[in-house]
């Protein structure tokens, strides 16, 4: 478990911000909790199909975690020193953007099926608004005298645009409009222009603010559900 620092919506409105997470984390313990993904050989890879490789590197990669975690633990209660030091851990999803997509290109792959393309970039803005957000932080911890906080990433030798790193939540490819030109579903989640097509996933939002979408996927699962339900009823 971890806090956050947030700003307010008020804040946000005023200062032009996308919602925004902001974590303290220890310089020595960046990273101990999320080591990088195992990935086998790629001579373990062959033999199985894909979809095995996959679930190898997926609950390889945790049991290590699982393993690790009560040594870490125990390591930092007993011997290590509380750091003196403190690094920052944003978290944010980029803003919209409708030149983001996931098109057919030409190349085909082994079953003669087109293969798809990944057009994904951030906003130009998005290390102005992240250094602001951290300049809106460093107000507050120093207006109450909890710490100070120093953004240089020459100073500090953590630079965030080369450490940057994703949530892994696909996002948009389906997005929800009521205007067919700007969408794929419409509030109810119904594919335009066919009747009963529905999509309910991660893909009809735009972005995923600054948290995880799980719950709020599950949510529009149930919302969708009771559309259907009641459709079918009357």
């Amino acid at each position: 478990m971890e806090g956050f620092f947030c700003a307010t919506d008020e804040v946000r409105r005023r200062e032009r911000l996308p919602p925004f997470a902001i974590s303290l984390w220890a310089l020595d313990s960046v990273g101990d909790d999320y080591p990088d993904q195992i990935v086998p050989p790629q001579a373990l890879r062959n033999p199985p199909s894909d979809s095995l490789s996959n679930q190898i590197t997926y609950y390889l990669t945790r049991s290590v975690i699982l393993l690790e975690s009560p040594a870490q633990w125990l390591y930092k209660k007993m011997w290590r020193q509380q750091p003196g030091r403190l690094t920052t851990f944003h978290t944010r999803g980029p803003d919209p953007d409708p030149q983001n997509r996931v098109t057919l290109i030409n190349s085909v792959d082994a079953l003669g099926m087109r293969k798809v393309q990944l057009v994904w970039r951030l906003p130009e803005n998005f290390e102005l608004q992240m250094r602001r957000a951290h300049e809106l932080l460093a107000q507050d911890l120093g207006r109450t005298g909890q710490g100070r906080l120093r953004i240089e990433p020459t100073a500090t030798e953590h630079d965030p645009m080369k450490s940057l790193g994703n949530a892994h939540h696909h996002m948009g490819t389906t997005r929800m409009h009521n205007d067919a030109r700007r969408g794929v579903v419409d509030a109810n989640c119904r594919v335009h222009g066919i009747g009963n097509l529905f999509i309910g996933g991660g893909s009809v939002f735009p972005t995923y603010a600054c948290d995880g979408p799980t719950m709020t996927i599950v949510a529009l699962a149930l919302r969708m559900s009771n559309h259907l339900k009641s459709a079918l009823s009357s």
